[in-house]
């Protein structure tokens, strides 16, 4: 394949032979190059290009090359080496990532949300080490973050650090001398568009607008053929479509909080560090609230459910199971508790693990015998002929209810076994609560907690859960403050315990 004119392929510079040029910028070219020695490597050689190489540019140049210097981190370019042509035209030598840009490698691979969203919590982290060493990006965008991939895995990269600025200094003009924009329109914050002084939040505005392409397909504003003042006037006064609308989806709804944020026209309403955002982020990734979010009370609850409810069908099952007078069905519904007790044993503290086994397969043991021997035989279905399904689940409750308050008197079989306790009322509550017998739920899940609390600690995922479970309870009540109340004591028992 012949080179084309102007073509530098198989030039040498320094100590590396030019491939092919990989882009092109307002100041400097980018090649693919081959290193020989003292490594054998692919790298990316950037070049100021000629009839470019003023005094200003020159200063750019350099800079960018020390704001990649100081920076070690797994998600930006490395700089390798630098030097300067025959001719005095400087270039330097970065880390060449084989990859393509992340909204490119998102929609190639049909990433659902969620991983998206993993690989834009990675960039964040990056920017912020940017930050940490004193750099603002001031271009953050799609084609500034390259995605790789190791091992099946994606791995994104940040780029380009040609405009960056060093925290501190003061405002740089949004124009070069010749009236080029220094950025992309479309992911600058309105203070950048102004020429005014930029910070971090900057680049948080940037990642926001980074972070709207991945969610929606295309960039929160369409500057196509618009001047730069009907691009500020745009910027200053209006409001991108939230993600939800744009892309049409509700799954995208709560995500606009943490969208538009970002993409708030002061500052100070934006998050202040892209650590900040990053936690957002991942905090929506594990199902926790996020500080974007309105702090309503059903928010907060409806999301410490669907993180700690381990068998949101339970009740529903034990139900189906009394009322039909099934026995079989009655005893698959305690295995399937028995299961989800095993699942949380999973994840407890390692060296606990032999232990907390050993005790629940006490419980569960307890909790069959119970079954075999009390409850089942409340529930014998020639024992009920003639009553409604709910009425005969009713009064099976009743009996199991009374008996477990047999039980756990002095010399009853669960006297001195406050999980097992714990774990049969824990059932018969939400079975009550499935009925709509709200008051008798209520008791048998405060004891539930008032045991668990007691014998495992308030921040035992047990624990956990059925605080969660009594929260719904009053939730579906209309007593929604009680219920935030319960989930703030137990959230604040979680993060103590979670502290080194």
């Amino acid at each position: 394949m012949s080179r084309g004119p102007g073509s530098r392929d198989g030039e040498r510079i320094g100590g590396y032979t030019l491939v092919r040029e990989l882009g092109e910028g307002g100041f400097g070219t980018v090649y693919l190059a081959e290193q020989v020695e003292p490594v054998r490597r692919m790298v990316a050689l950037k070049i100021v290009k000629l009839g470019m190489d003023t005094q200003a540019v020159i200063a750019r140049f350099e800079r960018e090359r020390q704001a990649l210097a100081v920076m070690e981190h797994p998600h930006i370019a490395r700089v390798l080496g630098a030097g300067a042509t025959d001719t005095g035209r400087p270039y330097f030598v970065m880390e060449y990532v084989e990859g393509v840009p992340i909204t490119a490698f998102c929609v190639e691979r049909r990433l659902p949300i969620r991983d998206r969203l993993v690989l834009f919590a990675q960039v964040c982290r990056a920017i912020q080490h940017a930050h940490q060493k004193g750099v603002i990006h001031r271009d953050i965008k799609a084609s500034n973050v390259l995605v790789g991939e190791m091992d099946g895995v994606g791995i994104p990269k940040v780029i380009d650090f040609g405009i960056a600025k060093a925290t501190g200094t003061s405002a740089e003009a949004t124009l070069s001398g010749d009236g080029f924009l220094l950025g992309t329109p479309a992911g600058m914050s309105p203070e950048q568009l102004e020429g005014g002084d930029v910070d971090t939040r900057s680049d948080v505005y940037s990642l926001g607008a980074l972070l709207y392409e991945l969610l929606c397909g295309r960039p929160p504003f369409d500057f196509t053929d618009h001047s730069l003042s009907e691009i500020l006037d745009h910027v200053r006064h209006q409001d991108p479509v939230r993600p939800s609308e744009a892309a049409g989806t509700k799954e995208l709804r709560e995500l606009d909080w943490i969208v538009m944020r970002c993409l708030e026209k002061e500052p100070a309403r934006r998050y202040d560090s892209a650590n900040a955002l990053a936690r957002d982020v991942e905090c929506f990734l594990e199902d926790r609230p996020t500080s974007a979010a309105p702090p309503s009370a059903a928010y907060r609850i409806a999301k410490w459910i669907r993180r700690h409810r381990a068998a949101s069908l339970a009740a529903a099952v034990v139900l189906l199971s009394v009322a039909v007078g099934t026995a079989g069905t009655v005893f698959a519904f305690f295995a399937a508790q028995r299961e989800a007790v095993h699942a949380r044993e999973a994840e407890a503290r390692a060296e606990l693990e032999a232990v907390v086994a050993q005790r629940q397969a006490r419980i569960a043991t307890a909790v069959r015998d119970f079954l075999n021997d009390d409850l089942l035989r409340a529930a014998v279905p020639s024992a009920q002929k003639g009553r409604g399904r709910e009425v005969r689940m009713r009064e099976v409750l009743d009996v199991a209810a009374e008996r477990v308050r047999q039980a756990v008197e002095p010399g009853g079989r669960f006297h001195g076994a406050p999980l097992v306790e714990a774990a049969i009322r824990q059932t018969i509550g939400n079975t009550y609560r499935t009925l709509g017998v709200p008051d008798r739920a209520e008791e048998h899940l405060e004891r539930a907690v008032a045991l668990r609390g007691e014998h495992l600690g308030e921040s035992d995922p047990q624990t956990l859960e059925v605080r969660g479970d009594l929260a719904q309870l009053l939730v579906e009540q209309g007593r929604g403050a009680e219920a935030a109340a319960w989930l703030e004591a137990a959230a604040a028992s979680e993060s103590s315990a979670s502290r080194p």
